[in-house]
């Protein structure tokens, strides 16, 4: 953990340290004092350690160095591009003809998604074949474990159909003779010939050998052999592949002791299911060699069988090669461990194998000759062996390392004549397009006469018909503009209201004004107004922003009463209309509306106002009291005088007001009476009703009664004027 920590530092120093470099380029614009033969061999080194992480799988050294190769070509650039010479270019590159650009776009459009097809495409292309050869390997790699494990298994079953000739039983049960004996030995003998086996053994339940094929030694007691005693205690066997302990015919002919063997033993039993023996087959394991080699994949592919330590179990492809070498001497089962010879352990694929990690290696690692393979693998726990099937990494691969070769020829093939093609489809299209340009100029210029004489029937021809009806349009549109602009200024001009037009915001200059609203502030003409700051004509500036405000909160038309000034300085009521004027995504253009001199308006209403408070204190200050309210039981008080409310035992109207009048009742049947009651009738006069004051003490009151309706006769409101009468106990 310290190692990695330390790592981390020394790569954030190595990366940062371009960081100030590149900060003092950008401020000064000049890195000319940095040499680009410095610069470039940290580059080449840094490529190099890229390279070397990758190799490694070291996610440190390959993100430091690719952001030092970043770093270091931004300092190459700037360097370049803040020199003379590039403004130069750049400049030159701009005053470029469009036919020299169509061309260069053209060859562009036609290289850069082939070089994007090289860049990207042909990566994932690489990993999916990448992957179809990896899948392969490990479905080989699958069905040979498969496979072993059912020839296995018919070994088994080979055993067991031994185990239930039925000599054998009564041989053993001690119910046959010398001649019965012959003729065990002589099936055995059989059984050995047809299945390829190199012995079998028969065993009383004491563990003694009591029959045995030719070749076999004499065992006095099969418990003192592992791979033979599970039988005895009555399980199936198969025991791990070993070097027989008598001599073998080898597959030269010749004897020989240690030839790979396994045995296959199973218990031998009764009629009654009672053990009494076992049958054991010594199995050649070279017949392996059979199995596995007829998956061999590519030419330089193997499938070989490995056990838990490591140790070849079939003959590789190689063996000449490797008894060349002496690494072996007669062959390479039991014989060759699986190691790297460079670390002296097992290589990667066996170690994950022996460990009961099925699965496969795509990237690559080294096996027992030192070549880089892919592999896959499967372990059979069963039988304590494993399957290895591998390919050297450059043949498996082969075919997706020459995708890209193939790729770059094919680039390089079709890049000529597409040039071509495109030098002169840039021509083509350059020439009428040029002429469009000059006739558009002339008539962003003003003069709408121009048009474009372009005689052709492809696209280019469309595009200058288009343009010339476009133009034509425009010119009527034009036309059109004026007169309708014209006439919505007489219009405009002959309201008596001013129309305004400003930018939007507090500073909001006057876009527009019409004579009316012109004369209305105090100016001659519009003239004099346009470009004036909206908030100049406010008495109080802040009135604009609170306009700006009120308009951004409610949509649709707002009016508003400002305080306004003439030019002379005069001040005067302004009743203004107003809204937002904006486009399709919301954003405000201009504040628009109406506005007209409301001085009198606001006169008269502030006449009204001033009565309407007269009218208050007329009957705040009345003996009796006044109050209004809902025209419904459930009804509440809208207003009561200040005489009602100390009638009622309250200081002020305020604490009435809201109230439910039912609650001022001793019996609330009488105020629901009182309702219906002004439903018929149109008043209701010196009513003798019993109220309750807020401290609910009880009093009489006489009251009068009126309903206010509206239109269609349905009540609105209820005036009420009562007086106190005397205080009554109930």
């Amino acid at each position: 953990m310290v190692w990695f920590i330390i790592g981390t530092i020394a790569a954030l120093c190595s990366t940062v340290g371009f960081v100030p470099q590149i900060i003092r380029g950008i401020k000064t614009k000049s890195l000319s004092d940095v040499s680009p033969a410095t610069i470039t061999i940290t580059m080449a080194g840094s490529s190099l350690w890229l390279a070397y992480g990758v190799h490694l799988k070291n996610p440190i050294i390959i993100l430091s160095n690719i952001a030092v190769v970043s770093l270091a070509t931004t300092i190459l650039f700037l360097r370049f591009l803040f020199k003379p010479e590039a403004a130069t270019l750049k400049s030159k590159i701009l005053s470029l003809s469009i036919q020299y650009r169509i061309t260069l776009f053209f060859i562009a459009g036609i290289l850069i998604p082939i070089f994007l097809l090289r860049a990207i495409a042909y990566p994932q292309m690489q990993a999916d074949i990448q992957g179809v050869l990896i899948r392969n390997l490990d479905r080989i790699a699958y069905k040979q474990a498969e496979l072993i494990t059912n020839w296995i298994h018919e070994r088994v079953n080979n055993a067991d159909v031994i185990a239930k000739y039925p000599v054998i039983i009564n041989y053993i049960k001690g119910a046959q003779g010398h001649k019965e004996y012959a003729e065990i030995v002589q099936y055995l003998e059989t059984v050995k010939k047809e299945y390829g086996y190199r012995g079998v053994l028969v065993s009383d339940d004491k563990g003694f050998v009591i029959i045995a094929t030719k070749g076999e030694t004499p065992v006095n007691n099969i418990l003192k052999l592992k791979h033979l005693r599970d039988a005895i205690y009555g399980e199936a066997f198969v025991s791990n592949i070993f070097p027989s302990e008598i001599p073998l015919e080898n597959e030269y002919g010749e004897e020989e002791p240690g030839i790979p063997v396994f045995f296959v033993s199973i218990p031998l039993k009764d009629k009654k299911d009672r053990l009494i023996g076992s049958i054991a087959l010594r199995t050649d394991a070279l017949k392996l060699n059979d199995l596995v080699n007829n998956f061999v994949p590519g030419k330089t592919g193997e499938t070989y069988l490995v056990n838990q330590d490591g140790y070849m179990l079939t003959e590789s492809r190689f063996a000449e090669h490797l008894k060349g070498i002496g690494w072996i001497k007669r062959r390479c089962a039991l014989e060759l461990s699986m190691i790297n010879r460079e670390t002296l352990r097992l290589t990667d694929g066996v170690q994950q194998c022996v460990s009961g990690n099925n699965g496969f290696d795509e990237n690559g690692y080294k096996n027992y000759r030192g070549i880089t393979v892919i592999g896959a693998w499967r372990w059979v726990s069963r039988y304590n062996l494993g399957v290895m099937v591998e390919i050297d990494k450059d043949e498996g691969y082969g075919v997706a390392y020459n995708l890209g070769n193939i790729v770059i020829a094919v680039v390089l093939i079709i890049a000529l004549p597409f040039a071509l093609v495109a030098c002169f489809a840039g021509r083509r299209l350059s020439v009428p397009i040029i002429e469009l340009a000059e006739v558009m100029k002339k008539v962003v210029s003003g003069d709408l006469t121009q048009r474009a004489d372009i005689q052709k029937e492809d696209e280019t021809g469309e595009l200058a018909h288009s343009f010339n009806t476009m133009a034509k349009s425009l010119g009527e549109i034009t036309k059109e503009i004026a007169i309708s602009e014209e006439k919505y200024r007489e219009i405009s001009s002959s309201v008596k209201e001013g129309i305004y037009y400003s930018e939007p915001g507090i500073e909001g200059i006057f876009t527009f004004m019409n004579q009316a609203g012109a004369e209305i502030l105090g100016y001659k003409s519009p003239e004099d107004v346009i470009g004036m700051k909206a908030k100049e004509i406010y008495l109080d500036p802040a009135d604009r922003e609170r306009l700006c405000k009120s308009l951004g909160k409610n949509e649709g038309t707002n009016e508003f009463v400002f305080l306004c000034k003439r030019k002379d300085g005069e001040s005067f009521y302004a009743e203004f209309t107003g809204s937002f004027l904006k486009d399709d995504k919301g954003n405000t253009l201009a504040v628009y509306g109406v506005f007209r001199d409301a001085s009198e308006k606001q006169k008269a209403e502030l006449v009204i106002a001033k009565s309407e408070r007269r009218y208050r204190q007329f009957f705040d200050f009345a003996g009796e009291g006044i109050f209004q309210s809902e025209p419904v039981p459930e009804g509440v008080f809208l207003w009561v005088n200040q005489a009602g409310a100390q009638i009622l035992g309250y200081s002020s109207p305020e604490d009435v007001i809201g109230t439910p009048v039912k609650d001022r009742y001793v019996n609330t049947g009488e105020w629901k009476e009182l309702i219906e009651q002004l439903e018929k009738d149109a008043e209701w006069r010196d009513i003798t009703t019993h109220w309750k004051k807020h401290n609910n003490e009880p009093f009489i009151s006489v009251m009068t009664c009126l309903p206010v309706r509206d239109e269609s006769g349905k009540p609105v409101r209820i005036d009420c004027v009562f007086r106190y009468c005397e205080d009554v106990t109930f």
